[in-house]
């Protein structure tokens, strides 16, 4: 979601041979997470050319039709340039952001063997639509599953969702506490937007809880009054009864579940919970 993907030429003959169809199948899902995201194409649009070529071997002129509006649309809305001569596809991927690389027909082995020569995140058509947790590429409405055997980079996993937001919400009561308190300095780290929400349990319900833990709770006020000094706008909201609340995380375009708080990973990068797995539920807003 808002990365930058570089799309192989097989994507349009992927799609043309699998639409239309009667029932939800894998190029439809890929054509809606492609809209989530920015197209790569160089600056002096010759790939777009190559891509818009590559639509005319279509027989079906209702389909062929089809795809060069979804390369339109792409093109004008959710284009990224690049500032380079076109060379081969994986080169262009190379200088994008995300180097993330799509083509739909590729096999493990092939994968494997441009992920190497390139550096690339790779995708065909299945890992496109469901990327593991630990992959860069991540989309909305779906359930990222952490396993405990797995060393996660925090910031990898919220880095897409953060961007191009202006607000940021943050609900978890027990915020204060340390683990949680660091992780919500690493996700605003990633937010460029102004306006900060938290909400979280009053200090007096926190420390019924916490009874030692005076010093936490004033050590994430002392942050957030920093955060105010530094120009951002942080809103302090506080939960009213003492019970269990769902946590969540609220950005422009999603909404973002987190079982047992923001938590869930150590400095280490594992997953904090006495479960095998922790499910992370991401949803359009």
């Amino acid at each position: 979601m808002n990365q930058e993907i570089t799309i192989s030429r097989n994507t349009i003959s992927y799609i043309a041979d699998n639409l239309p169809a009667f029932e939800v199948n894998n190029a439809q899902l890929m054509i809606e997470k492609l809209k989530e995201n920015y197209c790569v194409i160089d600056s002096k649009f010759e790939f777009a050319k190559l891509l818009w070529e590559e639509t005319k071997k279509t027989e079906n002129e209702e389909l062929r039709k089809y795809l060069q509006r979804l390369l339109q649309k792409l093109f004008t809305e959710k284009k990224s340039l690049i500032q380079c001569t076109f060379e081969k596809e994986e080169i262009l991927s190379q200088k994008s952001s995300d180097k993330i690389f799509l083509d739909p027909l590729l096999d493990s082995k092939s994968i494997k063997k441009i992920e190497k020569k390139y550096s690339l995140e790779t995708h065909n058509d299945s890992s496109f639509i469901n990327p593991s947790p630990y992959q860069k590429l991540k989309h909305s409405n779906c359930k990222l599953v952490l396993e405990r055997s797995v060393i996660y980079d925090f910031k990898r996993i919220f880095e897409p969702y953060l961007r191009k937001t202006k607000t940021l919400i943050i609900e978890d009561p027990f915020l204060p506490n340390p683990k949680a308190f660091n992780n919500l300095k690493q996700l605003i780290e990633l937010f460029n937007g102004n306006d900060i929400k938290v909400k979280l349990h009053s200090e007096h319900n926190y420390l019924k809880y916490n009874p030692e833990n005076k010093e936490n709770y004033s050590k994430l006020q002392t942050y957030l009054n920093t955060l105010e000094l530094n120009g951002l706008k942080v809103s302090i909201i506080n939960f009213e009864k003492r019970k269990h609340y769902e946590r969540f995380i609220f950005t422009d375009s999603v909404r973002i579940k987190l079982p047992g708080g923001l938590d869930f990973l150590d400095q280490d990068g594992k997953i904090n919970s006495n479960e095998s797995t922790v499910e992370i539920e991401i949803s359009k807003k």
